[in-house]
């Protein structure tokens, strides 16, 4: 059984891909635990997705913005989002 944290942003990382297969039915999301660091979901077009679920907004921001510009440069992407 997973961590009640991990199981909330694996649940909010589904959530948000499913938005994004409405657009890019492509989109796919990085399994748990892999090694390269690309963002949450792959898939879309010259742009980086980090997904964070934190109580806090500024919190998941600043966490999340930070994140997804490395896997931005990683990726070789245009755009980033967190």
């Amino acid at each position: 059984m997973s961590h009640p944290s991990k199981a909330k942003g694996s649940a909010f990382e589904r959530d948000v891909l499913r938005e994004v297969r409405g657009v890019w039915p492509d989109a796919e999301r990085i399994p748990p635990g892999a090694h390269d660091d690309r963002g949450d979901i792959v898939g879309v077009p010259d742009l980086t997705i980090e997904c964070k679920n934190h109580r806090s907004v500024a919190d998941g921001l600043r966490l999340g913005v930070d994140q997804a510009a490395n896997e931005m440069r990683n990726n070789g992407d245009l755009f980033g989002v967190a």
